[in-house]
């Protein structure tokens, strides 16, 4: 699907209107890359904001990011798949899209969210990511590019086999 691009780098070197970081319930997370090359006007407004809990989503000004903003989600984290882990992964995907849609932005950078301090099993987290934005994709033509950046190239490849069991023609799932 060539609206969704998978690169593995630095989010924070990459252009768009919104990116994506995952942070932790309390919002404390001061030692991220992100609230580092934003300055901390970012992380004094998203603590005023106030908590957040896992599937939802907050929204900040990028400050010194290229991304003019940035949406903060709280994924899950993985214990089993017996906490409703895979629901609330989808949930912040689909929150943080439905708040780009609001906000008319197009286009998206986004780690794969839950795969690496969340401990979700990284084919099932490429699995909620790919198939949560491929779906949202279908439906909205105002977002034109939404870029996952990996970590590292085992993520990346995952993603990039999750990608490639999408049929872009029809919509629809290759069914291995």
């Amino acid at each position: 699907m060539e609206r969704i691009k998978i690169i593995q780098g630095g989010i924070t070197r990459l252009e768009a209107d919104v990116i994506i970081n995952e942070i932790d319930g309390g919002l404390r997370d001061d030692e991220s890359i992100i609230y580092r090359t934003a300055g901390p006007d970012l992380l004094n407004e998203l603590q005023a904001a106030g908590g957040c809990v896992p599937g939802e989503v907050r929204m900040t000004k990028g400050y010194r990011l290229p991304a003019r903003y940035v949406i903060h989600t709280v994924a899950p984290v993985w214990q089993g798949g017996q906490q409703e882990e895979t629901e609330l992964l989808t949930s912040c995907y689909a929150e943080l899209l439905q708040l780009a849609q609001q906000n008319g932005f197009k286009s998206i950078s986004s780690p794969v969210i839950g795969s690496v301090d969340d401990n979700f099993p990284i084919e099932l987290a490429a699995e909620i990511a790919i198939r949560t934005v491929a779906e949202f994709l279908r439906q909205d033509k105002t977002l034109e590019r939404f870029a996952f950046v990996c970590s590292d190239a085992k993520m990346k490849r995952a993603m990039d086999n999750e990608l490639a069991k999408f049929k872009p023609e029809t919509g629809q799932w290759w069914d291995y």
